[in-house]
């Protein structure tokens, strides 16, 4: 079979040896696109491959380890896969992405992505919404157990099944509002229902759709306990993505997710893996400021080694850009095709502006930058605009016709600047001293009138 999937083109071969041999990853990349992270992600370990720009690779996979589902993971890309005992899978670029499985391994892999017509009718009141739920795990399981796939697999997948369709129960209350009933209250019975979904039980912590679905569910039920302090704030989450949000950005709301779990949960495991999740969550979207706060229950609770490794180099991905340290370093070219590198702008501070020409907000900003330019033009600062927009005649144009001054160069699909200075979302400014030093990774914009306050009052400029 086939799958659609709007993302970029490469193909995958996956060739799987026996038992006392490794498994070899063979990925082979066809197209020009960006040095993204890249990682296979199983139940015991992550694969990290770095691209640098080649076309062939491989992940050599120990005998010894996990096997089974798995994630090929590639910038916001995800491939669900199962890899036991041989699969290539194929993807392929026209004018959209297809996918195909071939090898031993291909029927399970053609089953996992094949997804079951099914409409929930969030309209629906909860003990209907309830039965129609149910009713679909028992189709799927049906459907399942005719495949005549191997018998492993199948035994497997009768656990995952609940699993996978579970976020539509989280879902839920949001649609219900959305959709019916803008009074609806959840009640009593549909948190239990929900809790009775997840239950614990650390071997399911193999399937990655638990992992993610779990920690879900456990922000959710945060916020149905007693009021404290730290969710008095939200009494119930109106959109599961703003409640996730809501838990990165929020210490408070991630101290309460940890204590909700230490207080229902007893497996040691889920535990270790659900403040692993709060916690690292929190670092990746707020820094390591509050960390030694932080480490404290880390190391208390997290058993998992896998975990604590990235965990260790989450932490010091974030030590790497902290206020002082050398900035991360880039070379692109300009209009011109001259290359410009963060080295050649030592001497002068340097404010950087990263954009595209496609972001409405970073366009609305650029008349902001002109008047900065202007008004700093003799002082001793480069004003550096790096755009990431793959289209470079549409980049040159908007140079062109509207007169943009300064540094104006472009990535062209090298994203390690980006990446290291964890720039998810654009723009974003980043001030650096006359030695390339960081000054701030996440310095005001163009309009904000503390701008021009903090770039006159730099010494020396």
């Amino acid at each position: 079979m086939k799958r659609i999937f709007e993302i970029i083109l490469f193909s995958i071969v996956m060739i799987s040896c026996n038992a006392k041999q490794e498994t070899k990853l063979t990925i082979k990349l066809t197209g020009d696109f960006p040095n993204y992270s890249t990682s296979l992600i199983t139940a015991d370990s992550i694969y990290k491959i770095n691209m640098d720009g080649r076309k062939i690779f491989n992940i050599d996979i120990p005998a010894d380890a996990e096997k089974g589902y798995c994630y090929f993971k590639y910038a916001g890309f995800y491939q669900i896969l199962y890899i036991d005992k041989g699969l290539t899978l194929n993807i392929s670029y026209i004018k959209r992405i297809e996918t195909s499985f071939e090898g031993k391994d291909s029927s399970i892999n053609n089953y996992m992505n094949l997804k079951i017509p099914f409409k929930f009718e969030y309209k629906k009141d909860e003990k209907n919404f309830i039965l129609s739920y149910k009713k679909l795990i028992k189709r799927s399981i049906d459907k399942l157990v005719s495949s005549n796939l191997d018998s492993k697999f199948i035994e497997e997948e009768k656990l995952r099944i609940p699993i996978i369709n579970a976020k539509k129960i989280i879902d839920y209350p949001i649609y219900h509002r959305g959709y019916s009933d803008r009074s609806y209250k959840i009640s009593n019975d549909y948190y239990n229902f929900i809790k009775d979904i997840f239950k614990e039980n650390s071997s399911y912590l193999k399937f990655l759709s638990y992992k993610d679905n779990l920690f879900q569910a456990v922000a959710f039920l945060t916020l149905r306990g007693p009021k404290t302090e730290r969710n008095s704030n939200m009494e119930e989450p109106s959109n599961i993505y703003n409640l996730l949000a809501s838990f990165g950005k929020s210490k408070n709301l991630t101290l309460a997710g940890i204590n909700y779990t230490l207080n229902n949960f007893k497996d040691k495991k889920i535990i270790s893996f659900l403040v692993d999740r709060f916690i690292s969550n929190y670092i990746e979207n707020n820094g390591i400021a509050e960390l030694n706060e932080f480490l404290v229950i880390y190391n208390k609770n997290v058993i998992d080694n896998v975990s604590k490794k990235a965990f260790k180099e989450l932490c010091e991905s974030w030590f790497k850009i902290e206020k002082g340290q050398p900035s991360p370093k880039f070379t692109y070219k300009d209009v011109n095709e001259k290359e410009v590198s963060l080295t050649d702008l030592k001497g002068k501070y340097v404010y950087i502006d990263c954009w595209a020409t496609w972001c409405g907000p970073c366009c609305k900003e650029l008349p902001y930058l002109k008047e900065l330019e202007e008004k700093f033009s003799d002082k001793n600062i480069y004003f550096v605009s790096i755009s990431s927009d793959r289209d470079l005649d549409a980049w040159r144009n908007k140079v062109k016709n509207d007169k943009l001054g300064g540094i104006q160069l472009n990535s062209r699909g090298n994203v390690e600047f980006a990446e290291a200075f964890k720039i998810y979302m654009i723009p974003r400014f980043i001030l650096l001293d006359k030695e390339g030093n960081i000054i701030d990774r996440n310095m005001s914009r163009p309009s904000a009138p503390e701008t021009f306050k903090t770039l006159s009052n730099l010494k020396g400029i």
